[in-house]
């Protein structure tokens, strides 16, 4: 410890991006911030892919609570530029390619077994993976050299509310430790360290399926896109390995994100009833018995080793039961565990930063701070449900590729809404993740889910999934910003900027407003001449 002070006005639990960032946002605020780590860096972790929203967020965070070097990991062309020493990864998109058991993956014409959805128009304005080893550390000395106090290799060992504050009991290289802090927030992640002492409950994130998760970084991985398979003539909107790469299959998926220092993470995340293939033997032999039932998945990792080893995680969804008292809160990553699936993790922790952030900068030492907790605890357990239930619909549907690939659509064309009424600076419309505070869309929404899964549960997603498909557009068109869907595309969604411009109704805005708007976010004039 860097001093000899015991008692703070934040205590912070876990160091990874989240904490880090916390930190020092409330040191930013005027706070006394201690940050407490049970381990030590650079350490593995998961949680590596980001989205538009995620950079905006992060945009935000830089500016509102003057962190202005965070900007420069908003996308992948500034994050190259200032720090090429922190390994990331290109994401320019999200690809789906669905496979069978026990058969080799097949293109067809009408590209119906993938789906690819380009989140950026160009490589230099595009997303990135977090090479969260790397990148977690070179936050942590960032909010050190700030000035937040850093202890690690500490573990908590017991927590007590009283009046003033929380009373926390550590261990540290075999000493004890007391601890006070005014208020705590806990960082450490689903099941973590406020949550363990505590004795806090968890419930099941209703519309989500029991699932397992097992992961691990690897070396030498070949690029999917490389093989026969994709030698062809016609345009794909972006290398189909740029991107967050989703294998699906009726019972889950598989991802791989490629960083640029030659790793690639990887893992599969599928139902707990799956049956043989969750044997719980050790979890290498669970790998390799996984990807075996793919044949075009053990040709990509036939050569490939893993790094370390696998991590595994038995009961993925997680919802603690309380997430927020008088004195202390839990961070959005550590009060609830979905699914990567849409990568929703990012979004959802560090708008749980900014509520937080603002609570403590406008309202600490005030009767309403609490109160504001409160609806930041209110707020982050609707977000949760909600990406809950399209997370757990998308499992149902995952036999079906048509209607998989359609549902998608439910997430791809609110979020991108939400992004653009982000950069158009409308923040009402885009206050909630998923559109949740805007009741138009959020209504609609939640009726089209009601229909799909009474269609589902009637099996009509096997015997008609034009009808669900047919559901979902007109479901999504009044904010369909980005022409997903569009007849003729084949499942190949490039960003196409004519689509916001056609789309100056549903946002309310005006063509010269969606101009400037692309040139505030770093799109070159000349690809902008047509629309004038």
């Amino acid at each position: 410890m860097a001093t000899d002070r015991r008692s703070f006005d934040v205590v912070i639990i876990g160091s990874g991006f989240s904490g880090s960032l916390m930190s020092m946002v409330c040191l930013q605020l005027g706070r006394s911030v201690l940050l407490v780590e049970k381990g030590a860096h650079p350490r593995f972790a998961i949680g590596e892919s980001t989205t538009p929203l995620t950079n905006l967020l992060i945009e935000e965070i830089a500016r509102e609570f003057s962190l202005d070097f965070l900007s420069d990991f908003s996308n992948w062309g500034r994050w190259q530029k200032s720090h090429p020493g922190v390994s990331c990864g290109l994401k320019r998109g999200f690809s789906f390619f669905h496979h069978q058991e026990g058969r080799p993956f097949q293109r067809h014409e009408d590209r119906r077994s993938e789906l690819l959805v380009a989140a950026s128009p160009s490589a230099s304005l595009a997303d990135t993976h977090w090479f969260r080893e790397e990148f977690d550390e070179f936050l942590l000395k960032k909010a050190i050299d700030a000035g937040v106090v850093y202890m690690e290799r500490t573990e908590l060992v017991a927590a007590k509310e009283t009046q003033s504050g929380m009373c926390l009991s550590c261990r540290n290289l075999g000493a004890e430790v007391s601890i006070e802090g005014k208020f705590v927030i806990d960082a450490s992640g689903p099941r973590g360290a406020l949550f363990r002492v505590l004795g806090g409950g968890e419930r099941s994130i209703s519309a989500m399926p029991s699932t397992r998760a097992l992961f691990g970084h690897f070396n030498n991985l070949p690029r999917f896109g490389d093989s026969e398979l994709f030698e062809t003539d016609e345009a794909l909107p972006y290398p189909v390995d740029d991107a967050a790469v989703h294998h699906v299959f009726p019972s889950g998926w598989l991802w791989v994100l490629r960083f640029n220092n030659g790793r690639s993470s990887a893992g599969v995340v599928a139902r707990s009833d799956w049956g043989e293939a969750w044997s719980r033997g050790t979890e290498q032999a669970d790998w390799k018995r996984v990807v075996a039932r793919f044949p075009s998945l053990e040709k990509l990792f036939r050569r490939a080793s893993v790094v370390g080893s696998f991590k595994s995680i038995d009961q993925l969804p997680f919802l603690a039961t309380e997430i927020h008292s008088r004195h202390w809160a839990l961070l959005p990553s550590a009060a609830a565990s979905i699914d990567p699936l849409f990568s929703t993790g990012f979004p959802l922790t560090l708008l749980g930063v900014i509520r937080l952030g603002r609570a403590i900068g406008q309202f600490w030492g005030t009767d309403r701070f609490t109160a504001e907790v409160g609806d930041y605890a209110r707020a982050t357990l609707d977000e949760v449900e909600r990406v809950g239930r399209l997370v757990g619909l998308a499992y149902k549907v995952m036999p079906y590729p048509q209607v998989f690939n359609a549902l998608t659509r439910l997430y791809f064309c609110a979020v991108s809404f939400e992004e653009t009424n982000r950069r158009l600076q409308r923040v009402p419309i885009a206050n909630s993740f998923y559109l949740g505070d805007d009741t138009r869309f959020r209504d609609r929404i939640d009726h089209c889910m009601n229909q799909i899964e009474s269609l589902v549960a009637d099996g009509r997603a096997q015997r008609s999934p034009s009808k669900l498909v047919a559901l979902i557009q007109k479901c999504v068109e009044p904010f369909n910003v980005i022409g997903i869907g569009k007849e003729g595309k084949k499942n190949s969604y490039p960003v196409d900027l004519g689509d916001l411009f056609q789309s100056v109704n549903k946002l309310g805005t005006t063509r010269e407003e969606i101009r400037s708007m692309l040139v505030r976010s770093g799109v070159e004039r000349g690809a902008l001449r047509q629309f004038e």
